[in-house]
């Protein structure tokens, strides 16, 4: 058989497995597999390179491990080293390692007076790549010590989760010291494994299409680091699918976007409120970031939140067009509630017909919540409401 119809028939298997996202971290527990749930796929992070090994056993056998030089799985990467060290100056941390990387070793501490010290190196390229080391020590005029700094670390979710190099002590520009931080963070779960001052990075491991029964119980071993477990159709890694909607992950990003209006004209709507449970409270306020787009030229965004239903957003003149909050904070949307401005006056606006109601982590991938098509019966008083 071949390699890409077995990826395939691993594809069909996964399609018609519900969508769920699991996140451990800290502590050791159990896990009972959820009804609908044959086949998951499972990242492990440490912390860095002194914490326990975080482990995902079942029936007894280690499915997944991220330890460094003892990792267990389909694919990841070992922390870096910390740096070298010179005059008892302590050195930089490590990288966490990456979905397809090792994480970069720290940066070696300056030897010499005023010496620049080596910043961190880069993890190995690639999407998901491990974290920059840390900058090493430097040594001032007067034969004092700088500081280093901790490896870059990296996150869990999936592509886009890269780590950046450290940058070493420079005596003359202190202002440009920075440790190695985050190229593209994991807004949702932050991003770990970056090694302290002289201290390894923590590895990470990833697993895919593990067989598992509903109500069958996994241990988790995650008091070192964490374990991400996914589930559902085209969701796996390293290339994690952001397309897919989890109707049981809290999302950073809401957005709305029509296709079509009840009259034809540019949408327009007075309000948009986002509820975490249905006929709650809106977690939307009138200081909540808005943008929108579309095919040509829309209005000003913020009065779609601004609680004054006498306001509204109006789209492009041509549908479609979409308007996407920001809550900062991440939150569970189960409602989402439109009062629309449907009048064929000027300037002419329709409610949305036929729309999609969307959610993102970055603000960049969205995922499609819920569609619908052919609404009618709007009121320019009264708000219609969608569950999600």
């Amino acid at each position: 058989m071949l390699f890409a119809d077995i990826e395939q028939m691993m594809f069909a298997q996964r399609a018609t497995v519900a969508a769920h996202q699991f996140i451990f971290t800290g502590s050791n527990t159990t896990w009972t597999v959820p009804e609908g749930v044959t086949s998951i796929c499972a990242c492990a992070q440490q912390a860095n390179g002194d914490s326990a090994a975080v482990t995902l056993v079942i029936g007894g056998v280690t499915q997944l491990r991220a330890q460094n030089e003892n990792r267990i799985g389909d694919g990841g990467g070992d922390g870096g080293s910390a740096g070298l060290n010179a005059w008892g100056v302590k050195s930089g941390g490590g990288g966490g390692g990456g979905y397809t990387g090792y994480g970069g070793t720290g940066g070696a501490s300056g030897a010499t007076s005023n010496a620049v010290s080596a910043g961190g190196s880069n993890g190995n390229p690639g999407t998901g790549g491990g974290g920059g080391g840390g900058g090493g020590g430097g040594r001032d005029t007067a034969g004092g010590f700088a500081s280093s700094y901790p490896g870059g670390s990296v996150g869990i979710s999936g592509i886009g989760a890269n780590g950046t190099t450290g940058v070493g002590w420079i005596p003359i520009n202190p202002g440009a010291i920075s440790a190695g931080g985050p190229g593209s963070p994991d807004s949702r779960l932050g991003n770990i494994g970056g090694g302290a001052d002289g201290q390894r990075g923590g590895a990470l491991a990833w697993k895919n299409d593990i067989a598992v029964t509903p109500g069958q119980v996994l241990t988790i071993n995650a008091s070192g680091g964490r374990i991400r477990i996914i589930s559902g159709a085209g969701r796996s890694y390293p290339y994690l699918a952001a397309s897919v909607f989890d109707p049981n992950l809290a999302y950073r990003y809401w957005r709305i976007n029509a296709s079509t209006t009840t009259n034809g004209y540019a949408v327009g709507i007075f309000e948009i409120e986002l509820r975490t449970v249905v006929g709650g409270p809106d977690v939307t306020t009138s200081s909540t970031p808005t943008t929108g787009g579309g095919t040509s030229t829309v209005g000003a965004t913020a009065p779609a939140v601004d609680n004054n239903t006498t306001t509204y957003w109006q789209g492009s003149f041509t549908p479609p067009s979409w308007i996407r909050m920001d809550l900062v904070t991440p939150q569970m949307i189960k409602e989402v509630a439109i009062l629309a401005r449907n009048l064929a006056v000027s300037p002419n606006t329709g409610a949305p017909a036929n729309f999609t109601i969307e959610a993102s982590e970055d603000g960049v991938d969205f995922a499609v919540a819920a569609t619908f098509t052919g609404v009618t019966g709007w009121s320019n008083t009264v708000f219609k409401t969608f569950p999600l």
